[in-house]
């Protein structure tokens, strides 16, 4: 994430300093000589000269997206790529932002707007801390939150989820008697991000998980199945969250004194009206849409509504789904207002990401380049010798660590394609490790740089120092590679297998 980016998080007003200045310029120049000179270096065989130019244009994104922007270097990269002669300029617009992934983004992000507008997730919210089990059950409470957390991002975003629970924490901390830089205070605040990232690397068909699977298929020829992936992802999420709340208790073991006088009344305060119309229909979309992303894996062939599905694709069932809302109208009034929604809601960053790395990635493995044969041959040497389940254990412990400094998609795409690599050459299934890989890429917590969830955490200093920000950050994501390495592993296997 930029400094700028960090700096709209934290919400301050900060003057630019011309050091600032210098940095961003430099950072430029560098992202453009990588992006423009690496090509006229001499090839590296087997890498063809169309190969130096692509793999110039892809380091140069890589580093101008992890320290400048997303946007205009995604831009400047399709000329870029165009420019080298590998595809016109009309295919690679067609290729990216023409893509399905992108309209299925784009169709995505307006239902999840229309749920925000209307508030829905205040009653997601409200439902997990209003369960009387909680009453007098700290451990108990602190597994609801991050239930809440986990169902809230799943159905939503990571984002809506940490600043709708952020909240409801701070008035109980107020309420009952807990302080910044008390430790349970301070491991709550951590644990509804690290809880927020297993969400967020849940859902096979939305984000960035849905790109490194389409990323993974144009790699490899081979698609993964999604209801595979949603299966290993939410048993993942589910222990993870029981194993964080047994870390808490005993390895950090913080004074939950206090939180033994919690009661549901506490939440109860301001009383929620009853779900109006709106709501209730937006809600029902909202599983229409989950089951239509996951009824063509489960119903039998031939069945007409099956049938039906595969000819639309998720992106087009998800645009007859918009299509479907914005026609209905309650009181005059459209049930998705899709211009007034996306208005809000557009991510371009996001869409100018996916739309240059569908087509960068094409390039990276296109035999007219030979990057993907020089991949393979660098890493054959790591893995040589090594079973599937230790290059799976390899793959596992690069992607956790490295995703922890630079952009999550740019680590899970350079993996996936060396992966892919590996496993045509030395004849493993490739997708149990693309599964795992594109699990750990999400857990991105420690530095602000891992992802923009990662920068609000150590934005928000009233309630968490930054060293404290690293001291646990760090120790959870420790646990959590012990997870995978232990369950992750086989779990994929044994799904796949």
């Amino acid at each position: 994430m930029s400094k700028e980016a960090v700096l709209e998080v934290k919400g301050v007003a900060v003057e630019t300093k011309s050091k600032v200045d210098v940095m961003y310029l430099c950072h430029c120049s560098i992202g453009l000589l990588f992006m423009f000179g690496f090509g006229y270096l001499s090839p590296i065989d087997p890498i063809t000269p169309m190969g130096m130019k692509i793999l110039g244009i892809f380091l140069g994104l890589i580093y101008l997206w992890t320290t400048v922007d997303t946007v205009w270097p995604s831009l400047l990269g399709l000329v870029a790529i165009a420019l080298t002669g590998f595809m016109p300029m009309n295919k690679a617009f067609a290729e990216s932002f023409g893509s399905n992934q992108i309209i299925l983004v784009v169709g995505i992000l307006a239902l999840v707007g229309a749920i925000n507008a209307n508030d829905i997730c205040k009653y997601i919210g409200r439902w997990f801390v209003t369960r009387k089990v909680i009453n007098g059950r700290p451990w108990v409470f602190t597994f609801m939150i991050f239930m809440g957390v986990y169902i809230l991002t799943i159905l939503t975003s990571t984002d809506t989820a940490i600043f709708l629970f952020w909240p409801i924490l701070y008035g109980l901390f107020k309420d009952i008697g807990y302080k910044p830089g008390d430790q349970y205070a301070t491991l709550m605040i951590v644990g509804v991000v690290m809880v927020g990232l297993f969400g967020f690397a849940a859902m096979p068909f939305r984000g960035i998980v849905l790109l490194m699977l389409t990323n993974f298929e144009a790699l490899s020829g081979i698609a993964i199945n999604q209801l595979s992936y949603l299966t290993i992802s939410l048993i993942l999420g589910l222990v993870l969250i029981v194993g964080l709340v047994l870390v808490f208790k005993y390895i950090f073991r913080p004074d939950i004194t206090l939180l033994k006088s919690v009661r549901t009344e506490l939440f109860e305060k301001e009383k929620l009206p009853p779900m109006n119309l709106r709501q209730k229909m937006l809600v029902g979309a909202l599983i229409i849409f989950m089951a239509g992303m996951f009824l063509p894996n489960l119903l039998p062939e031939g069945l007409w509504i099956k049938n039906i599905l595969n000819t639309l694709g998720p992106a087009g069932f998800v645009t007859l789904l918009v299509a479907c809302l914005a026609l209905i109208r309650i009181e005059g009034k459209p049930l998705l207002p899709f211009a007034q929604i996306m208005n809000r809601v557009m991510n371009w960053p996001m869409v100018c990401i996916i739309g240059t790395a569908l087509v960068i990635g094409s390039a990276l493995t296109s035999p007219e380049t030979g990057i993907r044969d020089f991949l393979t041959n660098v890493f054959s040497g790591i893995v040589a010798g090594k079973s599937p389940i230790m290059i799976m254990v390899i793959f596992v412990i690069i992607a956790l660590i490295a995703t922890n400094f630079s952009n999550n998609y740019v680590i899970g795409v350079i993996l996936l394609t060396i992966s892919s690599s590996l496993a045509t050459t030395m004849g493993f299934n490739p997708i149990p490790v693309a599964m795992l890989i594109i699990f750990t890429v999400h857990i991105a917590s420690v530095t602000p740089a891992a992802c923009p969830y990662a920068a609000i955490l150590h934005s928000n200093k009233e309630w968490v120092k930054t060293n404290e920000v690293y001291k646990y950050t760090i120790a959870m994501s420790a646990y959590v590679l012990l997870v995978l390495l232990v369950l992750g592993v086989p779990l994929a296997n044994l799904v796949i297998g």
